[in-house]
């Protein structure tokens, strides 16, 4: 075969998921603790187009808010989903490992903290007879195209 019959050919992309780095079971919870500690972090300085890299879930609720906003744009959903919207984009006071589940997701339980330093707590919910304020919240980082990626929007707080 001649080189220009095989330039002609076209080369289908790479069916196979990007890998995910070989490392300890305790250097893949810190990374995760990292990445959720560092997704919130950038929502908190308003670095929407960086906490967009790192986040992995559903942007629905933020498009049903921002219609006239591009689904695609999800910096700017993010941006509106804390400044407009009532999501609660405070930074991580503490987030306790809980488990790694069999989808290979990382459960951590997350405090947040407001600029002063005070313990965000939001009171208990959906008919319970003394309603116990809520302090830490379900969090989930898993592994996405090679990359770690929270899964859940801020707490929204309306």
């Amino acid at each position: 075969t001649s080189l220009t019959s095989l330039a002609g050919t076209p080369t289908r992309p790479s069916a196979t998921p990007i890998p995910i780095p070989v490392m300890s079971a305790e250097e893949e919870i810190a990374l995760a603790l990292q990445t959720l500690q560092e997704f919130f972090e950038l929502l908190h300085a308003g670095e929407y187009e960086q906490a967009s890299n790192l986040y992995g879930g559903s942007y629905e609720m933020l498009m049903e808010w921002n219609p006239t906003l591009s689904p695609k744009d999800h910096p700017r959903l993010l941006k509106n989903g804390c400044e407009h919207n009532g999501l609660n984009c405070l930074r991580v006071h503490d987030a306790v490992f809980q488990e790694k589940t069999d989808q290979g997701e990382f459960q951590f339980l997350v405090a947040f903290e407001y600029d002063d330093g005070t313990i965000f707590a939001r009171n208990g919910c959906c008919g319970a007879t003394e309603p116990s304020p809520v302090w830490q919240f379900l969090y989930t980082v898993k592994w996405v195209n090679g990359q770690l990626l929270v899964m859940q929007l801020p707490i929204y707080i309306g």
